[in-house]
């Protein structure tokens, strides 16, 4: 079973990861860094004579993902649970069953 998060923001995702941690309950988790997925487009300034002045934006998603090594179902309802309770908006969850 793994659970992914998805955010734009490193420090919301950052906080999020760290609150899980502080979490005491009887399941053996562990959490991986995933690379950055980062999107890159440029759009022009003006539409006339001026078409080399270009606007460059990145979007950059982080990713986190949670693999849980228990295999107790009672104990991964209540982690879930928890999980539902302190979600911070701005990030994406998705629970995955292997």
């Amino acid at each position: 079973m793994s659970i992914s998060f998805k955010s734009f923001n490193l420090n919301l995702l950052e906080y999020f990861v760290l609150k899980l941690f502080k979490i005491k309950n009887n399941i053996s988790y562990r959490i991986i860094n995933l690379p950055v997925k980062k999107k890159k487009w440029s759009v022009l300034r003006s539409p006339h004579v001026h078409s080399k002045s270009k606007e460059q934006f990145e979007m950059c998603i982080f990713n986190r993902l949670l693999i849980l090594k228990t295999f107790n179902f009672k104990e991964k309802i209540r982690f879930f649970n928890t999980i539902r309770n302190r979600l911070v908006p701005g990030i994406s969850v998705q629970f995955k069953y292997v």
